[in-house]
Formats: C-alpha cells, sequence, structure tokens
C-alpha cells in the first residue's frame, strides 16, 4: 500500500514539472502572426480593344500588412492581349500597361499574376472586360443604284454599320443629311442594318449629284460617311435637221442615243439621257449607209447643282474657348468629281476655325473651337466654295452650351496653420480667363467629416467656407468646381475622396459624378456603390443632385490594406481606390487607371479640384498658378 502512494505521488510530481516546463510565466513569450502577401487589383472599368496601351493599378501588401516596398512580378500574364511594363510608383503601389488588340464582340481576359516580396510568394486571377472600340465604318446600297427623274420617286438606301473588327453594330441613332432633297428618318432592320428612304424636291428636273452624310448622332465625330447619289435627266432633245425626215442622233458622253426621224419640217426629238456631271452634248445626222456624220457641240444648258455637304455635329457641344470639335465637309465640281483644292471657306457665326485639312477625295476636316458662353448658344457654321457661293454653299446649326471652367486653385488664410485649435477661411478660385462664368457656378468644400457649407462669394469668382478643427496634425481638406447640371445621358462616372488614404476604423467621404459625352454633369442619374471584396462599407447614393454629384461615406474596418469603393449608374462603374493605414503618409496618392475615356475625364475634372492638408507637419501649399490650366 505505500509502495502504490509512492508511485501515485511520484508520477503526479512528474506531471506537475512537466505542465511547468510547458507553461511560460505570466507575461513572458510572444506570438508573430505573419500575414500573406496580397495583391489587389483597382477595377479599371471596361478596357477598349483599340490597340493602346492602358494603365492598371495594383496594391501589394507584405507579410506585415503594410504596404510592400518592392515587388518581383515574373511570371505574370494575361491569356488575351499584352500585360507588361510593370512601373512603381511609391510604397505598395505599382502599375502595369495592357494592351488590347481590337476586337469584333466583347470578350473577358483573365490576367494570371505571380508577386515575390522578399521570400514570399502570392498568385492571384482578375478578369477584365473588353468591348470593341467605338467608331463605326458604314456601306450603302442604293435601290435603284441612281434616280431617274420623271420616273423614280424615291431610292431606298440601305446602310450597314460595322465597328472596327467587322463585327454588325445593332443600336446605333443614326441621321443621314442630304445636299439636295429630302431623306426620310433611319429604321434598324437588325444585324447591323438599316434603312431609309430618299426622296428629290418635286420641281426638280436637271440632273445633278446628290451628297449625302450619315453619321452616328451618338458620336458623329468619330463616326461620318459621305455618299454620292445620281438624280439622272430624262428628257428629249430638240434637233433642227434641216432636212425633212433625216435620221438625227446624239451623244451624251460616251452614249450614243437615235436615230430619230425629223419631221416634215426637219425637227427631230431625240430622247436622252443625262447623268449629272455632263454639260455639253454633241448632235449629228446619219449618212446613207446608217454612219453618224460630223457632230455638232450642244450646250445642255443645264444649272448648276449645289456641290458642298457639311455633316451633321452632335446636337450640342460646350463651349470654353479652348477646347475643339470636328466639322466634316464634302466637295464635288460640277464634273461630279471630287474636289481636294476646292478654295472652301468657312464662316461660323460664334467661334472660330483653327484648321482646315484634306483628309480624302473631296473630304476635308475643320476644328471648330467654340467659344465661352454662359448661356446655351444656337451657332451657325456655313461652307462655301469661293467664286461660286450661291451653288457650293451649305450650313449647319448646333447648340453650343457652357463648359467648364479652364481652372481652379484651392487655398486657406492662413496658408500655414501649425497646431491649435483654430478655424481658418478655405478659398477655391474658378479660373475662366476666356469668358464669365455659368450662372450658379460655385465651389464643394469637405474635409473627413463631410461637406462643408459654401458661404460666401465675395467676387472675382472665388468662393469661401470656414473650417474649425484640431491642428495639432495633418488635417486633409478638398474642394471642386460645382457647375449646373442637365437632363442628358451619362456617358461617364468620375469619383473621389478627400484623401486617398483613410485611418483604419475612419471614414472618408467620397464625390462621384455623372457625366455626359464631353464631361458636363448629368443630373438625375442614380448612384449606388459598394466596397471591393467586402473590405469596409459604403454608405449614401441617390440621384445625381443639380450639380451632377453624389456623396458617400466610405466607412474602414479595423485592418490596413487596399480596398475601393465601386461606384455603379447599373451601365458603367469607377473604382475609387483607398488605402486604409494604420497611420497615414504624407505625400501619399494613387495615380489613374483604367481606360482612356475613364483616364480622361478624370483628368478633366482634376485640374477643376484641389486637396490640401493644414496643421502640424503638413507641406507647404503649392503656390497660385499664374494662370488657368485647362
Amino acid at each position: 500500500m505505500a509502495r502504490c502512494t509512492s508511485t501515485l505521488l511520484t508520477a503526479a510530481l512528474a506531471c506537475a514539472l512537466l505542465l511547468a516546463a510547458v507553461q511560460p510565466a505570466h507575461g513572458q513569450g510572444r506570438v508573430t502572426l505573419r500575414r500573406p502577401v496580397l495583391v489587389t487589383l483597382i477595377p479599371p472599368g471596361v478596357i477598349t480593344a483599340d490597340g493602346s496601351p492602358q494603365t492598371l493599378l495594383f496594391m501589394v501588401t507584405d507579410e506585415t500588412g503594410g504596404l510592400a516596398m518592392e515587388a518581383n512580378w515574373r511570371g505574370s500574364r494575361a491569356d488575351v492581349g499584352t500585360l507588361g511594363n510593370w512601373t512603381q510608383l511609391g510604397p505598395g503601389v505599382f502599375t502595369a500597361t495592357y494592351t488590347m488588340p481590337p476586337v469584333s464582340e466583347p470578350v473577358t481576359a483573365t490576367l494570371e499574376l505571380k508577386v515575390k516580396v522578399g521570400s514570399y510568394k502570392a498568385e492571384k486571377a482578375y478578369a477584365l472586360t473588353v468591348e470593341p472600340a467605338a467608331g463605326a465604318r458604314f456601306s450603302m446600297t442604293a435601290t435603284p443604284e441612281q434616280l431617274t427623274l420623271g420616273q423614280d420617286e424615291m431610292v431606298v438606301l440601305t446602310f450597314t454599320a460595322v465597328g472596327p473588327a467587322g463585327s454588325p453594330l445593332e443600336g446605333l441613332d443614326l441621321q443621314v443629311g442630304s445636299s439636295l432633297g429630302a431623306v426620310s428618318e433611319v429604321q434598324p432592320l437588325g444585324g447591323g442594318t438599316y434603312r431609309a428612304e430618299y426622296r428629290p424636291p418635286d420641281d426638280q428636273k436637271a440632273p445633278a449629284l446628290v451628297i449625302l452624310s450619315l453619321v452616328d448622332k451618338a458620336e458623329p465625330e468619330l463616326s461620318t460617311m459621305f455618299m454620292p447619289l445620281a438624280l439622272v435627266g430624262a428628257t428629249e432633245w430638240k434637233i433642227e435637221a434641216g432636212v425633212p425626215f433625216a435620221p438625227v442622233g446624239m451623244m451624251i458622253g460616251d452614249m450614243p442615243y437615235g436615230p430619230a426621224i425629223a419631221d416634215e419640217n426637219g425637227v427631230a426629238m431625240v430622247p436622252i439621257v443625262v447623268p449629272p456631271g455632263i454639260r455639253e452634248g454633241a448632235a449629228f445626222q446619219f449618212d446613207a449607209e446608217g454612219q453618224p456624220g460630223p457632230r455638232v457641240g450642244v450646250d445642255l444648258r443645264l444649272p448648276d447643282f449645289k456641290c458642298v455637304e457639311v455633316a451633321p455635329m452632335a446636337s450640342y457641344v460646350p463651349g470654353n474657348g479652348a477646347a475643339g470639335y470636328p466639322v466634316y465637309i464634302f466637295v464635288v465640281g460640277q464634273d461630279a468629281r471630287p474636289l481636294n483644292d476646292a478654295p472652301l471657306q468657312l464662316e461660323v457665326s460664334h467661334g472660330d476655325f483653327v484648321a482646315l485639312d484634306v483628309i480624302g477625295p473631296g473630304t476635308f476636316r475643320a476644328m471648330y473651337v467654340p467659344p465661352a458662353v454662359a448661356a446655351p448658344t444656337e451657332v451657325t457654321i456655313s461652307a462655301v466654295v469661293l467664286g461660286a457661293e450661291q451653288n457650293f454653299g451649305d450650313r449647319i446649326t448646333v447648340e453650343v452650351v457652357p463648359g467648364p471652367p479652364a481652372g481652379f486653385w484651392f487655398s486657406t488664410n492662413p496658408t500655414a496653420v501649425n497646431g491649435g485649435t483654430q478655424t481658418i477661411a478655405l478659398s477655391g478660385e474658378v479660373m475662366n480667363p476666356a469668358g464669365p462664368l455659368t450662372p450658379g457656378t460655385g465651389v464643394s468644400f469637405a474635409g473627413l467629416d463631410g461637406v462643408i457649407p459654401m458661404e460666401i462669394a465675395p467676387g472675382d469668382n472665388i468662393f469661401q467656407a470656414s473650417f474649425t478643427g484640431s491642428f495639432d496634425q495633418p488635417v486633409p481638406m478638398s474642394a471642386e468646381v460645382t457647375i449646373p447640371a442637365a437632363a442628358r445621358p451619362a456617358k461617364a462616372l468620375v469619383a473621389w475622396p478627400v484623401m486617398d488614404q483613410v485611418g483604419v476604423n475612419g471614414t472618408m467621404p467620397v464625390v462621384a459624378m455623372a457625366l455626359d459625352r464631353y464631361g458636363m454633369p448629368v443630373s438625375g442619374v442614380e448612384l449606388s456603390a459598394t466596397t471591393l471584396n467586402n473590405v469596409g462599407t459604403v454608405t449614401g447614393g441617390g440621384p445625381t443632385d443639380a450639380f451632377g454629384r453624389t456623396v458617400f461615406t466610405f466607412q474602414a474596418t479595423p485592418l490596413s490594406g487596399a480596398t475601393a469603393v465601386l461606384v455603379t449608374d447599373g451601365e458603367r462603374g469607377i473604382a475609387v481606390p483607398l488605402w486604409q493605414a494604420d497611420s497615414l503618409m504624407l505625400g501619399f496618392g494613387f495615380p489613374l487607371q483604367g481606360g482612356r475615356l475613364q483616364t480622361g475625364m478624370m483628368q478633366m475634372w482634376g485640374a477643376r479640384r484641389g486637396r490640401l492638408l493644414g496643421g502640424a507637419g503638413a507641406p507647404p501649399p503649392p503656390p497660385r498658378p499664374q494662370q488657368a490650366q485647362a
């Protein structure tokens, strides 16, 4: 019994010593957790397959969860298109070019990313949406191929529209202009085919060459075509042969007509067909063997026909005195041949032309620069051939609407704040040297807590607000121009935060705008937002306001890392990249990324907004620009 007790005590003692050996004392020991290397593609939106390089933006974190100071991308590729030209722009921020050759229909390209950060590796696959490039190529068939005046009432025009890669384009809003006569509205037939009807003027008797212009109303500067249509004159020409019952004939171009037998008075009526471009004919008498005799020239006495067609432009263009828009003109001579050296003169009721180039047989392109206007203004554009203004001219009208101002400068007063709780003045100067501001133009100010109401407009295009806060550390502030929006079709979205980085658990306002094809704000567009990979949350949304804007609020997570606010209107979207930081880094910012449309719109509005850091440790503010930059 005693022996058993001794054995149990020995076992218990050994167990206690073992536990003491494996359990560290309180407060001792350390566990270091390694986070996986993460590579995040900021969604670039739709990629256009036009063969030009487009920029993709990536965020890379290392095993500590911080921004990677370097990364090796060897082995990364795209299954369709070319991925390459990697560039590091700062800690954790990398860009790569992506080039996609033209495609005939939308495709999905997969990026296979292999990233090495130090001794750690990560692999990730991302899908890109690729669409065919904009712009249509047209072809036309006419039934009948030419219209015979007095016989044919109309010509059926059939158009085929294909994209850059040759695929049929459906759903286009096409418009046909005509130098003479009228064309019906274009009707879609499906499969990239469209139909319209041409009718000449009721009183048209003389042959003429009609110039038809076909444009895609959504993008006329990208998709314009000119097509000729012959109006043929069929008539009887009176010939006085002087010999009763003589057989006579005529030559019209290369075509002989006759014989026609003269009456007892020696007068014959010869049926002829005259195409446009033929100004003279020749009459002759047949000899006894039926051979044509000597020819006598005949002036057909045809009136000149209109030989200039200006293709329709978009229904409106914004004017700021700087941006230009192409106008296309087609010119033929009275011989129905294209005129490349025509002394073409352009006139415009408002604005100016900066260039006139020949881009094809008889086809001219001029760059029209509308003026800066404060209210919608109707503009008439005329094209005439000098010396033949009556018959060689054409004109179109276009509405010039107020465009965005040329530039913007954001500042504070005082310009430097070194600490403490203070109230400072925020000032936004809207620069538009070419003309007055559109009524209703203003400035929207914001800080980390949201919009800061504008208070006064002291004049000289300056708008001000006041901001109260603690400046013991750098405080971010932003401002942007606001201009009245219109209810037009939306073409693109832009969006930006007050700062590109947000503290963990912090909030960040994000401004989003709906824009038309020219980058002008559009009202009444329903916008919503989510976050990338559900990292963080976003609230807000709804229809864009009278300035085309909607404001969202992003709420960060407790962990650092990359994310994005994904804004959409249901048809298109934009990603606003954000870095959730344990501690903010001065000077951190994301570059523009995505396709040409998206980056172009962001650059446009980037010139009309500003960001500042104020407070202790903030960099000095930039100097006021000498002049606005468009």
